[in-house]
């Protein structure tokens, strides 16, 4: 599922230069990001949990963002693997475009950025009735 994700982003990315396998990798790992922030909101707000002060938040969020992009380039670059999933995907669609990937890819960020929005808005209300 991990490698589909990844390949969807380089099939999103229209250029075509020598970083294009990085900025993909780079995407999967800000949506991996934003969807474990959602996780974390939703658990404050289903367990009616006290929303801890700035420096607990960012002490819990700024090693996992760090671990987070530092696993996924590992993964991905460990052995070449951006390449074979390449290699892979295009040799299973060889007649099929794109296209499709490409929205799974949009709908993957955009899904993720949303998710984040609406749980910081939602725990934001329960903390703070308006």
């Amino acid at each position: 599922m991990y490698d589909l994700i990844f390949y969807s982003f380089y099939c999103m990315i229209s250029k075509r230069d020598s970083y294009v396998m990085e900025r993909a990798s780079f995407l999967v790992s800000m949506v991996t990001f934003f969807a474990f922030m959602s996780l974390i909101l939703f658990i404050f707000l289903i367990f009616n949990l006290k929303f801890p002060q700035n420096k607990w938040i960012i002490a819990l969020v700024i090693p996992f963002a760090i671990f987070n992009g530092y696993m996924t380039d590992r993964y991905f670059k460990k052995s070449d693997r951006m390449k074979e999933i390449i290699n892979s995907y295009n040799q299973r669609n060889r007649n099929k475009g794109k296209w499709q990937y490409s929205l799974l890819a949009a709908v993957l960020f955009l899904g993720s950025t949303g998710l984040l929005i609406f749980s910081g808005i939602t725990l934001s209300k329960h903390l703070n009735p308006w």
